[in-house]
C-alpha cells in the first residue's frame, strides 16, 4: 500500500496582472506568513479577502499507479480552485510486509514537485512506521508522558498528594490512539515502568516501592 500526507499551502494562486504570493513566504509549517491576520474554521483571510482553506489530506492506495491517479486528481483540483499543494512538506510511505523497501519505488509528484519517500512519519499526534510496528509510536508517547509529568511535578509539587494525583489524572494520562497498540510489544513495558515511577513521585512513596 501506498501513503502520501500532507498540508495544503495556504497561498493561492493569482490570476494575471495581479500579484503573486510566492512559496517563499511560507514558514516551516507550510503557513504563508501573509495570513497571520485571521484564521478562523480553517478558512484564511488577509482582512475581509478570503486566501484558502486549511487542510490536511491523506491519501492511500494499493498499488503506484492508482496513487498517481488520485495525485493527477489533486493537481487538477488544485488548478481549478487556484489553489496550491505543498510538496516539499508532503511525504509518500510505502506501507507492505515486513520486509525492506522495494527497489526502484516510483518517484510520485505533486504541482510539478516530488514527493519524498520516508520510512516513519507523525500523523495526528502518532507515528506511522512502514512496518505497521508500534514501537516509534509507543516511544514517542512515552517521551510525551515524561514530558508531561516533569511539568506537574515541577509547577505543582509542592501540593497534597491527592491534589498531585488529581492534576496527573487531568493532563497525564490522555493515552489517544493506544487503544491500537499491540499489547505484545515490549516498548509498552517502558511506559508502564514511567507510569509506576509517576505513581511513587506522586504519592511521595520510597523508590523501592514495588507493585505486585
Amino acid at each position: 500500500m501506498i501513503m502520501a500526507s500532507g498540508p495544503l499551502s495556504l497561498a493561492i494562486k493569482r490570476k494575471k496582472g495581479s500579484n503573486e504570493i510566492k512559496s517563499s513566504d511560507k514558514n516551516a509549517s507550510g503557513i504563508s506568513t501573509v495570513n497571520k491576520d485571521r484564521v478562523e474554521c480553517g478558512l484564511i483571510y488577509i482582512g475581509r479577502v478570503f486566501l484558502g482553506v486549511l487542510a490536511y489530506v491523506v491519501l492511500l492506495a494499493p498499488t503506484p499507479a492508482a496513487m498517481q491517479a488520485m495525485l493527477a486528481v489533486c493537481d487538477n483540483c488544485a488548478d481549478d480552485l487556484h489553489i496550491v499543494f505543498n510538496a516539499k512538506i508532503s511525504k509518500c510511505m510505502y506501507i507492505g510486509p515486513r520486509l525492506k523497501l522495494p527497489h526502484g519505488l516510483p518517484e510520485f509528484h505533486i504541482g510539478g514537485t516530488a514527493i519524498e519517500f520516508v520510512v516513519k512519519w507523525p500523523h495526528l499526534g502518532h507515528i506511522i512506521f512502514v512496518t505497521g510496528h508500534d514501537k516509534a509510536d509507543i516511544m514517542s508517547q512515552r517521551s510525551a508522558l515524561c514530558q508531561q509529568i516533569n511539568n506537574v511535578l515541577c509547577f505543582f509539587g509542592g501540593r497534597d498528594p491527592i491534589t498531585k494525583w488529581s492534576l496527573m489524572n487531568a493532563y497525564c494520562s490522555s493515552f489517544y490512539g493506544a487503544v491500537l497498540w499491540d499489547l505484545a510489544n515490549a516498548s509498552i513495558r517502558d511506559v508502564c515502568v514511567v507510569w509506576r515511577k509517576e505513581m511513587r513521585w506522586t504519592w511521595n512513596l520510597p523508590h523501592n516501592t514495588h507493585c505486585n
